[in-house]
């Protein structure tokens, strides 16, 4: 267990909360079902029910379309806001998570080759399973300079002499240098999550590749630009009902061993989506 001290507003699911040895930790776990004020706050609410009136920014999902798989895809239109096109490189940071293996998806969906960089074999075999054409799997964070020197020509080695059109990083810390030196020219970085820490970006990479740094919230998306998040929404249902993507549910707990579910995450063990399932136990 462990108390919860969580924190809900627009950043919807990705929580801050502490461990039961009082840590603090970045809690990127599914509640289903949480309750019948999900309409307060739909635009961002990944759980709403089938037949819940939540306006404008909710769809109800179809019986065979769950919301823990709406969830995953909803994470997984980040991709998006890269600009990816038919044929380009991404390079997705993290790829056995359930963003990561979200964004492996998408990219696969818009006719990217997709570079998956994870941290052991059987999330590399995630990876290749979720569709990525290639992967690599790197070391523990932090790295000194000689390892950052090797990692960077790692991801040059893994992307190509074109280098990556677009790099998906949910990761952060010490693999954000590394990976901005594999980037294309006029390349786009989206920095999406910091759960290795919050990288100090050398500006002077961004001058020499010509290349754009983006950060990706799709909470504040979804609430300034409703009509196009529907659109996103709307291909999303499109390429689940086309089989393009599926996330990954690894593990679920019920509520009262969500401390288990924080501790799973942390120690690094998830492949795909971790959740916290109100129903269980019901």
């Amino acid at each position: 267990g462990g108390a919860l001290d969580v924190k809900h507003g627009a950043e919807h699911l990705q929580e801050f909360v502490r461990t039961a040895d009082m840590r603090p930790a970045w809690f990127d776990a599914i509640v289903w079902n949480f309750g019948v004020h999900d309409a307060d706050y739909s635009c961002h609410a990944p759980f709403n029910p089938v037949g819940t009136d939540c306006g404008t920014q909710c769809r109800c999902m179809p019986d065979e379309f769950t919301p823990l798989e709406e969830y995953g895809a909803r994470l997984a239109a980040l991709a998006l806001g890269g600009a990816l096109a038919a044929g380009e490189t991404l390079l997705v940071l993290g790829a056995a998570g359930g963003v990561g293996l979200a964004a492996v998806e998408i990219g696969k969906a818009m006719g990217a080759r997709v570079v998956a960089a994870v941290s052991s074999e059987d999330k590399a075999q995630a990876a290749r399973d979720a569709g990525a054409d290639d992967v690599l799997i790197y070391g523990r964070a932090p790295f000194d300079k000689a390892q950052s020197k090797a990692l960077a020509q790692a991801f040059k080695d893994k992307v190509g002499p074109d280098g990556a059109h677009v790099i998906y990083d949910p990761v952060g810390g010490d693999y954000c240098d590394p990976a901005l030196r594999a980037i294309a020219w006029e390349g786009r970085y989206l920095v999406v999550g910091f759960p290795a820490g919050i990288p100090h970006l050398p500006l002077n990479l961004t001058l020499l590749k010509s290349c754009d740094v983006r950060g990706v919230f799709w909470g504040g998306f979804a609430a300034r630009y409703p009509d196009r998040n529907r659109a996103h929404v709307a291909q999303l249902f499109r390429w689940w009902e086309q089989g393009s993507i599926r996330p990954r549910i690894d593990r679920s707990w019920p509520l009262e061993r969500a401390g288990e579910a924080i501790a799973w995450l942390a120690d690094r063990k998830a492949v795909g989506k971790v959740v916290v399932d109100l129903r269980q136990g019901a």
